[in-house]
């Protein structure tokens, strides 16, 4: 079934006491009443049927010698519920007017397809996030400080490129798609975002009537061109647009929510740990995402232990929770990951700090993060970032390649906390 948001209303009494619990643990960790109690969501709260967790996979070339459909089997194998797939447009720095698709760094359309369908196959959920790289970056440049000579028609770039992805992703069952991801310089741009957000739900919603109209036409085949009028009140099956129709047909009208309730895809939007609050488009949304890269550590404390880290996430948790209960979406944690390097809870953004590999500072800081937040019932997933996505990522630790000191979790001690939380808390029974 794929992903939706139901009105689930069996949260109750029992979240309620949950989140209050696990409020009244934090505020004793934090040891100061300045922390706070957190309260629960709010009453009109929609939660995600299915809370996401899963891994990245970046799929920023289209080489056949890079096995995706691979790595896709390996996250499968993890006991993810999910696969994240980041592509990519570029273009050159900060300045450009336009971005770009580039094959050398975005797979095809055919092979895009090919992957959805496998993830698929294999029961996961998919997540699809288009991002925008620089490929002559200028000093510090990134994608959070875009600023080219004419927003117009950058914009118009962009758009483009969202809605392509958009279709193809409602197309082909995709569970969530990201519009936009850390482009910090275009968060004040409240318009340009609500206009692209109104342009995916259009299109979308065009694919999604014809591709009812098709159920419709397989659930029953006898019936002809002009027999639908008097079946259904519907007089042009090959027009007709369940979206936008007034009196459905009881039946109809209640095969129509089934089938959206199935098959529609959620919009998201990923945000910077540091600038969630800077975007005020939240409300055009299905759910808020939120990167997690946080300073737990700004002591600079060597080997901090998992209670210290822990202790790090109050003050995080009581603003996520305040926030969260103000735009009352759920809270995606689009990026959850620690590069396996001394140092990596201090800035776990930066994957270039230290030459030193430090498996167990990056096990503690993902073991403090899953104390804490996956399960409020106000997070709707967990991502973590990321899975290999290259031949030269081996996952041998004695290997001199990306792998060691990067965020891929493959032949390190983090990786069976993974499994574990993936599985819903159990751990591997003995041979």
């Amino acid at each position: 079934m794929r992903m939706t948001v139901e009105k689930l209303k069996i949260l109750g009494i029992f979240a309620a006491v949950g989140v209050l619990v696990l409020a009244v643990a934090l505020l004793g960790r934090a040891g100061g009443a300045d922390a706070g109690p957190v309260g629960p969501p709010r009453e009109d709260f929609v939660p995600m049927s299915q809370q996401l967790r899963g891994l990245w996979l970046q799929v920023h070339n289209d080489d056949p010698g890079c096995p995706f459909e691979q790595y896709i089997r390996e996250i499968a194998a993890t006991g993810a519920n999910t696969v994240a797939l980041s592509i990519s447009a570029v273009q050159p720095n900060a300045s450009a007017p336009v971005l770009y698709v580039d094959r050398r760094h975005t797979p095809s359309d055919e092979r895009l397809v090919g992957m959805f369908k496998l993830a698929n196959e294999l029961k996961l959920r998919i997540v699809l996030m288009p991002i925008v790289l620089l490929t002559h970056p200028a000093g510090n440049e990134w994608r959070g400080k875009i600023n080219p000579p004419d927003w117009s028609q950058w914009w118009d770039s962009y758009s483009d490129y969202i809605l392509h992805y958009a279709a193809l992703a409602q197309e082909h069952g995709v569970d969530v798609f990201v519009v936009g991801s850390e482009l910090i310089s275009t968060e004040r741009q409240e318009d340009r975002w609500r206009e692209l957000i109104a342009a995916v739900r259009r299109r979308n919603s065009e694919i999604l009537d014809r591709q009812f109209r098709d159920h419709l036409k397989a659930l029953h085949p006898d019936l002809a061109d002009d027999q639908w009028l008097d079946a259904f009140a519907i007089a042009s099956i090959d027009t007709f647009a369940a979206s936008a129709a007034a009196d459905l047909d009881p039946r109809i009208e209640e095969a129509w929510r089934a089938f959206v309730e199935e098959r529609r895809m959620l919009l998201s939007y990923s945000a910077n740990w540091d600038n969630y609050t800077v975007p005020q488009f939240w409300d055009a949304l299905d759910a808020a995402g939120v990167t997690s890269y946080y300073n737990l550590n700004p002591s600079g404390t060597a080997d901090p232990t998992v209670e210290a880290l822990t202790e790090a996430w109050a003050p995080v948790h009581k603003e996520l929770a305040a926030w969260q209960r103000q735009i009352n979406k759920p809270l995606l944690f689009m990026e959850v990951g620690w590069p396996s390097q001394d140092g990596c809870s201090i800035a776990p953004w930066d994957y270039y700090r230290s030459r030193t590999m430090d498996l167990v500072e990056q096990q503690r800081c993902m073991q403090s993060f899953l104390q804490v937040f996956p399960d409020e019932p106000w997070v709707g997933g967990v991502l973590v970032w990321k899975w290999r996505d290259h031949p030269g990522m081996t996952g041998a630790l004695d290997d001199d390649d990306d792998t060691r000191l990067n965020y891929p979790p493959c032949g390190k001690p983090v990786l069976e906390d993974l499994r574990t939380f993936f599985r819903g808390g159990e751990t591997d029974s003995p041979d």
